[in-house]
């Protein structure tokens, strides 16, 4: 299973929406950024699958909190890495990170996205 092409639309979309709110706050892409990227999975086990391949992958993991979400309890697991904010590699980035949401999550809904701080 994989994301449809709705779903890869709108996650694309979305991505050039913080990218271009950054822009026209006067972030300095010139400066790396530390993006947080932020899951909502329903079990530990996907939390430990997800944390293994992005832990090899230099990714900072959080602890995962418990959260009530569309009135049931789910995992907001979050993730971050400091890198540059070029879109081809922010693309390629959720996208990886929308499959893992996929594999073990269920569905490309389970990753939430991505944000960070304007950088001077």
């Amino acid at each position: 299973m994989s994301e449809t092409i709705e779903e890869l639309r709108q996650r694309e979309s979305l991505d050039l929406e913080t990218i271009n709110a950054l822009k026209k706050e006067g972030s300095n892409f010139e400066k790396e950024h530390y993006l947080e990227h932020y899951f909502f999975l329903k079990t530990e086990s996907s939390i430990e699958e997800i944390a293994r391949r992005l832990n090899d992958m230099g990714y900072d993991l959080y602890e995962p909190n418990l959260v009530e979400e569309d009135q049931q309890e789910l995992f907001m697991f979050k993730v971050a890495k400091k890198c540059f904010i070029e879109p081809d590699m922010i693309f390629e980035t959720t996208k990886y990170l929308t499959e893992l949401a996929i594999q073990f999550g269920g569905s490309a809904s389970c990753y939430d996205g991505w944000e960070t701080q304007v950088i001077k």
